[in-house]
């Protein structure tokens, strides 16, 4: 059996042609079996076609007039879905009424195309059908359960099979059983159970207007009030240097349910936060490194923000990742980005924003993560790929003199995150995700070493998805790290048994 592709001239209206097709010849020659199914009509001249109307079908292998297919790309409404056959495809019925969606429901994934449909060898009414969601059927497809998804209480629990890229994750300080995280392209999660399960706190994807920003990928939470700060963008993480991406700041009161955007003297672009957390509760100073415009600093709250940007020149638009020394909240540093590499690198302030200078003895690389080692404000991590959009070189670096000069730690391009371990000196996690391309020399995972960097041993084994791209100690429980994955949800690690814990997967 076969799916064609539907061609045709949108000048003539019925001209486009496709959809299942059978040989009983290997091939020979083949009959059409679309029978009643029905095909989108192409009246209209200025009417595109879809790209398929019939992709993807599943045929019992104990009776041949078995046979199920899916639509797949083309809004075609109520007409969208699963069709079913019992005689060879003479006649088709519609087997796609009973449907829970889960989560992925229709407010914020209007989708029932599918590009996943199969059927259980040993039973026929086993079906499991999807593309970014996958649901199933144990009943021949008259009705449809999320597969992806389990409902916990009033949240939802991951099933293992989550296609979600994680941009950040924040432990709420003033409550050890609420979680944030925020996805590039599925928005912003909350749990409330330490992370048995998470509620989906946005309305629909892109949930701002025409840009959507759907992207939640730097997150703040204020240790007193907790109080919930949040930059958006696009969900562009691999724009060019000169085409910035739409990126603002929100402010939460109520832990993620109503949103205030604090966007005065702030303009658009991919938006990093910090805050300092020992400025007045009524008056917090925030930093935010603006990819595509500099380093923007509020002194009350995020109600207004202003430039400071003295000493980073014309680089001030590559700014793309900030930390601040947890023991000196007047030093900071700038990690700077560009695509094809060469005028990245850090740079510095002491006073808080007003002067910055760069560390030279730093390589000219693009930053992917910085961090100071809360346990000694001389010891200073970066992450850095020698090019953003195609890395070959590059990896962990350390500095133990304030950035003066720097020493290459972990020789795996991509590390996108590291976690220094409060009260344990030379302890530190560091997560590896060469995403673009593969190397003999580079392997993905999470990475531990507690002599500061002289070894690592890769302890990502146990993760679904190895590209881990975020990670986050919990500070109510400082055994556990939090980690994301490029495409594979959240895990939870205990740092005790160095082990992941394979039943806390996550959405």
């Amino acid at each position: 059996m076969l799916g064609l592709y539907p061609e045709g001239d949108p000048a003539i209206p019925g001209s486009y042609a496709g959809g299942i097709f059978k040989s009983t010849d290997f091939g020979e020659t083949w009959t059409d079996i679309s029978g009643d199914l029905p095909h989108q009509p192409y009246e209209d001249p200025t009417d595109p076609p879809p790209f398929y109307e019939y992709w993807k079908f599943t045929v019992s292998p104990t009776n041949p007039n078995l046979i199920y297919t899916a639509t797949n790309f083309g809004n075609w409404g109520d007409v969208w879905g699963i069709y079913k056959t019992t005689d060879g495809g003479t006649h088709w019925s519609y087997v796609y009424n009973d449907v829970s969606l889960g989560w992925m429901d229709d407010n914020f994934w209007p989708d029932h195309n599918y590009t996943v449909l199969r059927m259980a060898p040993s039973d026929p009414n086993q079906l499991i059908a999807g593309s970014v969601r996958l649901l199933r059927s144990t009943n021949g497809g008259q009705s449809w359960t999320a597969a992806y998804t389990t409902v916990v209480g009033g949240g939802w629990q991951g099933n293992g099979v989550e296609l979600m890229i994680a941009q950040d994750i924040a432990f709420d300080p003033t409550d050890a059983n609420r979680i944030y995280v925020g996805y590039d392209d599925f928005g912003f999660w909350r749990s409330d159970d330490g992370g048995s399960s998470f509620i989906r706190l946005d309305p629909h994807q892109g949930p701002y207007g025409d840009v959507g920003y759907e992207a939640a990928l730097s997150i703040v939470v204020d240790p007193v009030n907790g109080d919930v700060y949040l930059g958006r963008n696009n969900g562009d993480t691999v724009e060019w240097q000169e085409d910035y991406p739409n990126g603002k700041v929100w402010k939460s009161t109520d832990h993620g349910v109503q949103w205030a955007e604090i966007t005065t003297g702030l303009p658009e672009g991919r938006p990093q936060l910090v805050m300092d957390t020992s400025s007045p509760i009524n008056a917090r100073v925030l930093y935010c490194a603006s990819y595509g415009n500099g380093v923007y600093k509020s002194t009350n709250s995020g109600a207004s923000w202003s430039g400071v940007n003295n000493g980073l020149g014309t680089a001030a638009g590559l700014a793309f990742k900030i930390a601040m020394d947890p023991n000196n909240t007047q030093t900071l540093y700038v990690g700077m980005r560009t695509i094809w590499g060469g005028t990245g690198g850090i740079y510095k302030t002491t006073d808080g924003g007003a002067n910055w200078i760069k560390l030279t003895t730093f390589p000219e690389q693009d930053i992917l993560c910085l961090a100071v080692d809360p346990n000694d404000s001389q010891v200073l991590y970066a992450g850095a790929v020698d090019a953003f959009g195609w890395s070959e070189s590059g990896g962990l670096y350390q500095s133990i003199n304030g950035g003066a000069t720097w020493s290459l730690i972990l020789n795996q391009p991509r590390v996108n995150a590291v976690v220094p371990i409060p009260g344990e000196p030379g302890v530190v996690f560091a997560d590896v995700a060469p995403w673009f391309q593969f190397f003999p020399n580079q392997e993905s995972g999470f990475y531990y070493s507690a002599d500061g960097g002289s070894s690592w041993e890769n302890i990502g084994d146990g993760l679904g998805h190895k590209h881990v791209v975020v990670a986050k100690l919990n500070p109510h429980n400082t055994n556990q790290i939090m980690v994301g994955t490029l495409g594979g949800g959240m895990w939870k690690m205990d740092r005790a048994t160095l082990s992941v814990d394979s039943g806390n997967i996550r959405p």
